[in-house]
């Protein structure tokens, strides 16, 4: 739906069975009741509860898979001019009450399965669809919003509050779309509810459930991940014709790992900026590297620290200026650094927003900012939120389609946005196996103030028969070169014993050393690499 007017108010309907309602489904409720935007015109309770607690009319009907909704309780529905019904049931509406409303009948996909996402864990997914759909006739239905994200297998109860938790406010997103006439509609598709699992198959997905959670616990307890970071003098072309990645790393220094490189050249010098992580200090700071032409090293650490972890130092050179964007979600805040001598706060872009992966280009006349939010049921890597502005240091505007994405597998920035034969790359991680598994390279289709379209044409995989073979998520095109990072996990006894750090951190200030030149190379000291002046 695209053009027309902007409707002042929606007018909805809610079909209910009040006994068996969760307190998700009663909050979800509540938000639509009270939002300015929408006027709940009447409330269908086909449940024996006599009470309302709702302020709204209600209608006592009966409900069926055969026959749908009896003829009293249409009768009453036809009485109000409505836009749109969300049908919180288990039981499938069908017949003429999905004719009724001007936007259709609304449900959950997986609200109508006798046991959600369960057969997800029984194939071991690595991730579940979700779906607020339009019903139509003929067992069809059309998708208004959609959302891949990430199975954790060690608990269903917990996956089920994650989706209950981030599809909350869906339907209002929905009707806000409807109603600014910005929504995208899928197109109607038959829609088929799967078998219930067997017995034997419910005994296998505890036994996984079980399994995964003892993998849990070893990770929690005895796993430590080492990033680190190095270059590939490799084009997005040679990677596009299937070349995969090769990475000149870095030595690493014990206990401490680099990751979320971005490269920039400071005069006849070449330097990347990135997080350090040190087990003792727990929090992140910000570090960077200068590299002579010998690939010779000399560090400079936290040369931007704060009381919250940082990282993703996300790096815009402007009118001849640089100008750094650490990610602070913590502080529930994006702020702009400009180096003056050092790196100094400037503007807060974006305030109360736990923004994550903040990451800025200019396209077509405007700013935008693209990132990921922190939740509280863990959606970091899965809902992609944008931002705009006329100007860098201007104020910045939310998109009114955000999350204007959702899918843990394409969402999160990795790495600084890139043109190639005029069309805009956005480098995202996936995180559907595990965190920062892999790169998901997207064709940014669509880019207005108004809508949002991107496609993933492109996987980068970690480097395999390395160091770093466990995962990437970071990578940065710099003069047909790219700077990147990697992940190594190890499991070891001796890992217990830096969870000690997790409660007693050190302050920075005693593991910081002055900056020195470090005796590195590029390609570690035992094989010494010369850096090319021009292009690194």
């Amino acid at each position: 739906m695209r053009g027309g007017l902007e409707v002042e108010r929606m007018k909805a309907g809610l079909i209910i069975n009040a006994s068996t309602i969760d307190h998700h489904q009663k909050e979800m409720i509540r938000k639509i009741v009270d939002h300015p935007a929408v006027q709940v015109e009447v409330l269908v309770d086909i449940g024996r509860r006599e009470q309302n607690e709702w302020p709204v009319p209600t209608v006592k009907g009966t409900l069926n898979a055969w026959e749908g909704l009896d003829p009293h309780t249409l009768s009453e529905l036809r009485k109000h001019s409505l836009d749109w019904i969300l049908s919180l049931t288990k039981v499938r509406l069908q017949g003429d009450v999905l004719d009724l409303p001007v936007h259709g009948v609304w449900v959950f996909r997986h609200q109508l399965d006798q046991e959600p996402f369960l057969r997800d864990f029984y194939n071991k997914a690595h991730v579940s669809h979700i779906s607020l759909d339009r019903l139509y006739h003929r067992h069809e239905a059309a998708s208004l919003k959609t959302a891949t994200i990430a199975l954790k297998l060690n608990s269903y109860s917990n996956h089920l509050s994650k989706v209950a938790h981030m599809t909350m406010d869906w339907p209002l997103m929905v009707s806000e779309g409807i109603r600014k006439s910005l929504l995208h509609t899928g197109r109607p598709v038959s829609i088929f509810r799967p078998a219930p699992l067997t017995w034997r198959e419910k005994l296998k997905v505890r036994q996984t459930m079980l399994l995964n959670k003892v993998k849990w616990w070893r990770d929690a307890l005895f796993s430590y991940e080492y990033w680190n970071v190095g270059i590939s003098r490799q084009t997005f072309e040679q990677l596009t014709d299937g070349e995969p990645l090769k990475v000149d790393w870095m030595d690493q220094r014990k206990d401490v790992f680099y990751a979320d490189p971005f490269m920039y050249r400071d005069g006849d010098s070449w330097k990347i900026i990135m997080e350090e992580v040190d087990h003792r200090v727990v929090k992140g700071f910000i570090s960077e590297w200068t590299l002579d032409e010998n690939g010779k090293v000399k560090e400079d650490k936290g040369t931007i620290q704060l009381p919250v972890h940082l990282s993703y130092p996300y790096m815009i050179q402007y009118e001849g200026d640089f100008y750094c964007i650490p990610e602070s979600s913590a502080a529930k805040e994006a702020v702009l650094y400009k180096w003056m001598d050092g790196w100094q706060p400037v503007k807060t872009l974006i305030a109360g927003f736990a923004a994550i992966d903040s990451t800025i280009i200019q396209h077509e006349n405007r700013w935008w900012l693209f990132c990921t939010r922190a939740t509280s049921y863990r959606g970091d890597n899965e809902e992609l939120h944008v931002f705009y502005a006329d100007e860098l240091m201007g104020e910045w505007t939310p998109h009114p389609l955000n999350p204007v994405k959702i899918d843990v597998r394409s969402s999160r920035p990795a790495g600084t946005p890139f043109y190639n034969k005029g069309e805009l790359y956005r480098p995202a991680q996936d995180c559907s196996k595990t965190y920062g598994g892999r790169i998901a390279i997207n064709r940014v289709q669509t880019l207005t103030v108004d809508d949002f379209e991107e496609e993933t044409v492109k996987i980068i995989d970690p480097v395999q028969d390395s160091d770093y073979s466990s995962g990437v998520h970071t990578i940065s095109f710099v003069n047909d070169q790219a700077v990147v990072d990697g992940k190594r996990t190890e499991y070891r006894f001796r890992h217990l014993f830096k969870k000690y750090y997790l409660y007693r951190p050190l302050p920075f200030e005693r593991i910081n050393q002055k900056p020195s030149a470090r005796s590195d190379y590029l390609m570690g000291k035992r094989k010494r690499k010369t850096l090319d002046k021009t292009t690194v």
